[in-house]
């Protein structure tokens, strides 16, 4: 933790104090179990009643450490993070008179002291199974990153059945397929909410790569975000019913993960995307380049055209402009993508024009609510998007390349171009 972070935490925990000591002031001088005062609370902790102005500094302090602590990691999670603050306000102020600890003072240190330890509890791993719908079972297991796609093999209900409760849950795992990921974490929910983070970056990086192979809605997704659904509508002409219209949504077959073999994952670039996620510290560039592809994996499965539209340009967006650039966004979207997409100045032209348009209709979708995107439009950008990104995947250039590197090889291309063309 930074030394900035460190002082930030003890301004907090100081905070957290001062909660403590005024609620303990107030247990002395009137009974917290009274039903006016039950009434007038807003939050229980445990067996301690807190009024308006205390849950508010309560929430607030919770979300402070919590933001503070994890440091992005999220190596502990939200709920176990308010469990500790909620023990150490309880345990301070002591309303119930449980502990041995008759000195405030000594009690309130020791809260703060417990509370600082298990904020720094060691984190360990945690192998987590979730499951995932869409693909077939042949092929498996697959890994892709950090992820391994499995099937419930008789090791999975072996180790379900060895628990106490193995017999209710084997049932749920039988037949089906899993994304298997081990994270490092404190607790049971961060566990839970790391694994799905890196499951559904795998599960977009699959789909991207589906789409680049050719696979007409095939697609795999996590339970309740993309089952296949039919929908019928009913067209009345003159208060007459002259048409019943039925049209499907959500995958139409399995995907085989075991179609992306050796040379398809070397040539369509899926190895190289596969080996930066199992990367502990990725680069920016590194970086920049999986949030293109998880933009445009989510894209490509998305059913409505505007929303697959504004995803598309996200994914250009994240993969061509950095954080911290400001001004011609709309230009260097459109001329970075085109030097990146081709090479000759006669090729570019008409990519530069679809790029600025793209952008244009990206800013309506986002100010204006406008839904009007042609399937026209929709297949330029999801061509556009996918040629840059496997540009960047397959060339050896970007390889060793850093996100300054990246930027500045976008510059000079574009100052070569204007020379060119002069």
């Amino acid at each position: 933790m930074s030394k900035s972070n460190r002082l930030k935490i003890d301004a907090v925990l100081e905070q957290l104090s001062g909660l403590i000591r005024r609620v303990h002031k107030r247990a002395d001088t009137q009974d917290l179990f009274s039903p006016s005062a039950l009434h007038a609370a807003r939050m229980i902790l445990g067996t301690l009643p807190l009024l308006e102005d205390e849950a508010d500094e309560f929430s607030e302090i919770v979300a402070n450490i919590y933001e503070l602590t994890t440091a992005k990691k999220e190596h502990i999670s939200l709920e176990a993070t308010e469990s500790l603050v909620q023990a150490a306000v309880v345990n301070g102020v002591d309303a119930v008179k449980t502990s041995r600890k008759s000195d405030f003072g000594r009690r309130l240190a020791s809260a703060i002291d417990d509370l600082k330890t298990g904020l720094s509890q060691r984190v360990s791993p945690w192998t987590v199974y979730r499951e995932v719908r869409g693909l077939a079972p042949d092929g498996l297991p697959f890994k892709v990153g950090r992820v391994e796609f499995v099937r419930a093999d008789d090791s999975l209900s072996a180790a379900i059945r060895s628990s106490e409760v193995g017999n209710l849950f084997e049932p749920q795992a039988k037949g089906k397929i899993f994304g298997k990921v081990t994270v490092q974490a404190q607790d049971y929910n961060a566990a839970n909410l790391l694994a799905l983070k890196q499951l559904r970056l795998a599960a977009d990086v699959v789909n991207f790569f589906a789409d680049v192979l050719g696979g007409a809605r095939q697609f795999m997704f996590l339970p309740g975000d993309g089952e296949l659904t039919q929908t019928t509508s009913f067209l009345f002409h003159e208060s007459r019913l002259t048409h019943v219209s039925s049209a499907s949504s959500g995958p139409i077959a399995p995907m085989y993960l075991s179609y992306i073999n050796e040379v398809r994952a070397r040539r369509s670039g899926f190895d190289r995307a596969s080996s930066l996620l199992c990367k502990e510290n990725r680069n920016a560039l590194e970086s920049r380049i999986l949030a293109s592809i998880q933009w445009a994996g989510r894209a490509a499965v998305d059913q409505r055209l505007e929303e697959a539209f504004l995803l598309f340009v996200i994914a250009l967006e994240s993969l061509l402009l950095r954080k911290d650039m400001f001004g011609e966004l709309r230009f260097r979207f459109a001329l970075y993508g085109s030097h990146l997409v081709v090479k000759t100045f006669k090729d570019r032209k008409p990519i530069f024009d679809d790029l600025t348009s793209a952008y244009d209709r990206r800013s309506q979708i986002v100010h204006s609510g406008s839904t009007q995107v042609a399937i026209t439009e929709l297949r330029r950008i999801h061509a556009y998007v996918r040629d840059a990104i496997l540009a960047v995947l397959l060339n050896p250039l970007f390889r060793e390349m850093d996100e300054d590197q990246f930027d500045n090889w976008l510059k000079d291309c574009t100052l070569g171009a204007a020379e060119d063309s002069t």
